[in-house]
């Protein structure tokens, strides 16, 4: 059951084929959604962020070591001046 919405254009739409129009399927749907997640990242700019990110997240987690290990003292919050900035 298909409902012609007079606003509004068809969200599913005829797939051109080897020159004939034929109607769109679920496993044309399934195909176009899940090729962006299956396929492998070619493009060097994601991999450029990807690597970007993974870097923040090793000195988030060194960070954090040497916070948890060392104490706040880390922080500089033993000086008299700006000792409330982390708040």
């Amino acid at each position: 059951m298909q409902v012609t919405s007079p606003v509004r254009a068809p969200l599913v739409l005829k797939k051109e084929e080897n020159g004939q129009k034929r109607p769109t399927t679920y496993h044309d749907i399934t195909e176009d959604i899940c090729r962006q997640v299956e396929a492998p990242p070619t493009n060097p700019r994601w991999l450029m962020a990807m690597l970007l990110s993974l870097v923040a997240l090793g000195w988030g987690g060194y960070t954090l070591y040497r916070t948890w290990w060392f104490g706040l003292g880390e922080w500089g919050l033993n000086k008299t001046v700006g000792w409330a900035w982390d708040i």
